[in-house]
């Protein structure tokens, strides 16, 4: 998702953020059916709008919504939005394989996160430094 401080008296939920690619559960109501045409041969791509979640509510950085990029370019991408998360001051939480981080905000929680992005597919040994 592409991330952006909520306007003034924005009321989170209603507010767009961006696209991304159609997932299974998404509402109907999110599709941008616009983007939906058929271009040529090839077959349709459903986006879906992504809203800022409400006021209070964490906003979800998951490993499903970079689906169709290959491994490292997912890692990139999530680091990406974990910075853009943590330098806005936003309170997310963080979902890749093997686990997640709950919603927290502050440097800690940006430092973890990269951390657990960075150290994602090593193994369990490899992931401690040297003594």
């Amino acid at each position: 998702p592409r991330l952006q401080a909520p306007a003034a008296g924005a009321r989170g939920g209603d507010e767009v953020q961006g696209l991304r690619p159609y997932q299974r559960g998404d509402r109907p109501r999110d599709i941008h059916w616009k983007k939906a045409l058929p271009q040529g041969d090839a077959p349709p791509q459903w986006w879906v709008r992504e809203r800022l979640p409400p006021q209070g509510q964490a906003l979800w950085l998951r490993w499903a919504d970079t689906a169709g990029l290959d491994e490292e370019a997912r890692l990139a991408r999530l680091c990406a939005w974990v910075r853009l998360a943590g330098g806005q001051g936003l309170r997310f939480g963080l979902q890749i394989p093997g686990g997640q981080l709950g919603p927290d905000s502050g440097d800690t929680h940006l430092q973890a996160c990269l951390r657990a992005l960075a150290l994602h597919g090593l193994p369990e040994g490899a992931r401690e430094p040297a003594a």
